[in-house]
């Protein structure tokens, strides 16, 4: 059996093949919820453990920064004394040339014995 993830707002849909005794299971479930009701409480339960995957399934690069990112960008910033641009805050590339011309930024400003 597979399952089919069906997105109306791209007119979009993937098929996620499932292993025999994953489908097996599904299978089962989904008769339970068939018979016996209760589809709006595992409508809400699959939600909550596909959301908890999105973030791991998504791109390197549409993902948001990562809290190593963050914390040296804030350190970068206390000692240049600017702000973290909005874009950096919620992409990872953004956040990334952010860092990259800041240290060139920091190392200019050491080089020419500004503190």
């Amino acid at each position: 059996m597979d399952l089919y993830l069906i997105c109306t707002d791209f007119d979009f849909s993937i098929e996620i093949p499932l292993p025999k005794s994953r489908s097996a299971q599904v299978a089962r479930q989904l008769l339970r919820v068939q018979e016996e009701g209760g589809r709006l409480g595992f409508q809400i339960r699959l939600a909550e453990e596909v959301a908890k995957i999105i973030p791991e399934l998504t791109d390197w690069d549409l993902k948001p920064p990562t809290k190593a990112q963050l914390a040296f960008a804030k350190s970068l910033c206390n000692q240049l004394d600017c702000q973290i641009p909005s874009p950096a805050l919620h992409s990872r590339p953004s956040m990334q040339e952010f860092l990259e011309e800041s240290m060139l930024q920091l190392r200019a400003k050491r080089s020419n014995g500004e503190s």
